[in-house]
């Protein structure tokens, strides 16, 4: 029988909101461009119109930010 391993708050403050990708990096990747692709000009026009879910420009959020932003 496995025992899950109870960590003491500080531990589990500095290991939470980790996403990993499907490499398993031992760090989370730093996300440094400006802006995303989109698979279509109607999807562009969908986002940038806040109709769907999907960064936009790195000034108003991106993956690294999102995994900031859960950790804390």
């Amino acid at each position: 029988m496995t025992q899950t391993p109870k960590y003491r708050p500080a531990t589990q403050l500095v290991h939470a909101g980790r996403l990993r990708s499907n490499f398993d990096e031992n760090a989370e990747a730093m996300f440094l461009t400006s802006g995303f692709a989109y698979d279509s000009a109607e999807l562009a026009e969908a986002v940038f119109k806040n109709e769907v879910p999907h960064y936009q420009y790195s000034r108003f959020g991106n993956p690294t930010l999102t995994m900031l932003e859960s950790k804390l």
